[in-house]
């Protein structure tokens, strides 16, 4: 099944972000021509693995943001957040976190990002094994 091609015709809403499936062999290419065309408007991040998945968002929104957002509202500072995170979208949330904690399935880059990585990934309930063991909570 093909997906629709992205024309002002099938873009009917305004998107909070888009996600690009594109050529392994061209990835760079369409980074930069989304860099040089929309770079002042948009940040265009790659994912890791075996495929050539584009996050397209508006510039500088990250999930730190929201996590900055709540932590404000609901008064809890920074030093008691706590973040997981294992892709490219998470950068900014480990760094804003008191504790970053990169999943065991995390990228190279979002690894050396976090404070702590948890043996356990995401298949493995990595986030609930690794708090149980932070709070020392008995099972």
């Amino acid at each position: 099944m093909n997906s629709p091609r992205l024309t002002p015709a099938t873009l009917t809403r305004n998107p909070n972000s888009l996600v690009l499936l594109v050529q392994l062999d061209r990835r760079t290419a369409v980074v930069n021509w989304i860099n040089q065309h929309f770079g002042d408007l948009v940040d265009v991040g790659v994912w890791g693995g075996p495929n050539a998945i584009l996050e397209v968002t508006s510039k500088g929104v990250h999930k730190a943001k929201g996590v900055a957002y709540l932590a404000d509202y609901f008064q809890i500072p920074r030093r008691n957040v706590i973040a997981f995170g294992d892709e490219h979208n998470d950068f900014e949330m480990l760094r804003y976190a008191g504790l970053g904690v990169a999943m065991a399935n995390g990228t190279t880059a979002i690894k050396a990002a976090a404070d702590d990585v948890t043996p356990y990934d995401n298949d493995q309930n990595g986030v609930a094994r690794y708090l149980s063991d932070y709070f020392e909570i008995a099972e």
